[in-house]
């Protein structure tokens, strides 16, 4: 699984408000796994396991 670690940037530019909130109901309309944290040195960690169709 691909993981990409960033740290705060200072400026972020607004969104639609629904990031996490989406990943999290997308991932769970798949019958996934969400995981989202702030780290320790800072910025914010996200995981998703998503099952594949066959077991594979």
């Amino acid at each position: 699984m691909p993981r990409t670690h960033s740290t705060p940037s200072g400026s972020s530019p607004l969104g639609s408000g629904y990031g996490l909130a989406g990943l999290r109901e997308r991932v769970a309309l798949l019958h996934g796994e969400f995981h989202a944290a702030p780290r320790a040195d800072g910025g914010f960690q996200v995981s998703a396991r998503l099952p594949v169709a066959g077991g594979a």
